[in-house]
C-alpha cells in the first residue's frame, strides 16, 4: 500500500473522533468506486438524498427522489451515476474515471419532510483513496507535508512540557521572607518619635523660660534700715 503514513494517521483520527463505520476504498487512476448508502431511519421515507465531501466541505450531488440527480461540479457530471431503490432508503452512487482529486471522506445524507427538514446520515462513511501518479493531474491534495508538520509540532510540544516539568521539579524550595514593614508605617513611626522628642524639648524650654521670667520680674525685698543687724542688740540705739 502506498502512503502508509497517511492511512495510519487516518485510522488514528477516525478512532479518536468516533466517526463510526468507515469503509475504506483504495482505487487507481481511471478506476471506479461505488458507495452504497443506507438510511438509519427505517420508519420514515426520505424525500431527498445528498452526497457531501467532509474534507473539502461541499456537496457532490443532490437527488430529489422522482427527479434526476444534480452534480455540482461540471467536470464530474459524466463520471457520477446514481441509483435508488423503490423504498428510497438505499442509494448507490458510482464514480467512474477516478482522479487523485477525488480522494476524500464521503458522507451520505437522507432528507426528511419534517418541520425542521431533518436529515439523517447514512450508516457508513466512505474514505476513497485514489492513487494518481500522473504529473498533469496535480489538483489533488498532498497530505504528507501536513502530517509531517503536525507530527513535528506534537513532538516539540511534548518536549517543551517535559522541560518545563523538569525545571519545576528541580527548583529549590522557596524560603519564607522576613516580614517587612510597609514604608507608610515606618514613616508614621518616625514622625511620632520626632513629635514626642520635640514636645519634650519644648516643655523643658518652656519651664526654663518661665523660671527665668519669674526671677526677672520678682523684685527684691527692700531691707528696713531700722532692722538691727544680725547678732546686734535691738535696744542699742
Amino acid at each position: 500500500m502506498r502512503n502508509p503514513l497517511v492511512v495510519a494517521w487516518l485510522i488514528v483520527i477516525f478512532s479518536a473522533t468516533g466517526f463510526g463505520d468507515i469503509v475504506y476504498l483504495r482505487r487507481q487512476r481511471n478506476a471506479s468506486a461505488e458507495f452504497s448508502c443506507v438510511s438509519t431511519n427505517e420508519k420514515e421515507t426520505p424525500f431527498a438524498f445528498s452526497l457531501t465531501r467532509e474534507w473539502q466541505k461541499h456537496q457532490v450531488l443532490y437527488l430529489n427522489f422522482g427527479n434526476s440527480a444534480y452534480v455540482f461540479n461540471a467536470a464530474d457530471r459524466h463520471r457520477i451515476f446514481v441509483q435508488s431503490d423503490p423504498g428510497q432508503r438505499r442509494v448507490n452512487v458510482s464514480i467512474h474515471h477516478l482522479l487523485g482529486r477525488h480522494t476524500d471522506l464521503y458522507q451520505c445524507e437522507f432528507h426528511y419532510d419534517t418541520g425542521d427538514f431533518m436529515k439523517h446520515h447514512g450508516k457508513a462513511k466512505f474514505f476513497l483513496h485514489v492513487e494518481d501518479c500522473t504529473p498533469e493531474e496535480c489538483s489533488c491534495y498532498s497530505y504528507e507535508p501536513l502530517l509531517y508538520s503536525l507530527s513535528a509540532a506534537a513532538v516539540l510540544l511534548f518536549l517543551c512540557v517535559l522541560v518545563l516539568a523538569a525545571a519545576y521539579c528541580r527548583r529549590p524550595p522557596s524560603q519564607p521572607k522576613p516580614p517587612v514593614a510597609p514604608v507608610y508605617e515606618e514613616m508614621t513611626g518616625v514622625r511620632r518619635a520626632s513629635g514626642k522628642a520635640g514636645g519634650h524639648h519644648l516643655g523643658l524650654y518652656s519651664n526654663t523660660q518661665e523660671e527665668a521670667d519669674t526671677s526677672v520680674y520678682i523684685r527684691p525685698r527692700k531691707e528696713n534700715p531700722y532692722d538691727p543687724l544680725p547678732g546686734g542688740d535691738p535696744y542699742s540705739l
